[in-house]
């Protein structure tokens, strides 16, 4: 594992970018996206690769990291309206190749089941990205 330290987060959406436009163009076509503040700018510059330089998401599927149960999909608080707002709204990705675990589902856990299976049938997933809070976690954990 390299481990690269940027002092700035802008920095920090360029390095990451850079990556995930390099696993695009090089055949990637499943991405884990997260939200939250953390990857806010990774999304910003590949919006601006995409508009300016052409970078396409056509091929491209992406699972969500997670989501907060009982939200519908609609509410603005929702990763699965966050993520549209902030990334994939912006950029030529399907809307139906988005996909979150089914937060309203009368079986929860088998809901999540059928998430991962997915995941499984229509991965791996090539690239994920994850957040880091104020306190140091990765990944909403």
């Amino acid at each position: 594992m390299e481990v690269v330290i940027r002092q700035h987060e802008q920095q920090c959406g360029v390095t990451a970018a850079d990556i995930i436009a390099d696993a695009v163009t090089s055949g990637a076509t499943t991405l884990g996206l997260a939200t939250g503040s953390s990857p806010v700018s990774v999304y910003r510059e590949l919006i601006r690769r995409h508009r300016k330089g052409g970078l396409t998401f056509a091929d491209v599927q992406a699972f969500l990291l997670d989501e907060y149960v009982g939200l519908p999909p609609s509410h603005p608080q929702s990763y699965a309206h966050v993520i549209r707002a902030e990334f994939t709204n912006h950029v030529d990705i399907d809307s139906h190749r988005v996909h979150s675990p089914n937060r309203i589902a009368e079986e929860i856990f088998a809901a999540a089941q059928a998430y991962d299976e997915l995941i499984a049938d229509t991965g791996p997933i090539d690239v994920q990205i994850l957040g880091i809070g104020a306190n140091g976690h990765i990944g909403f954990n």
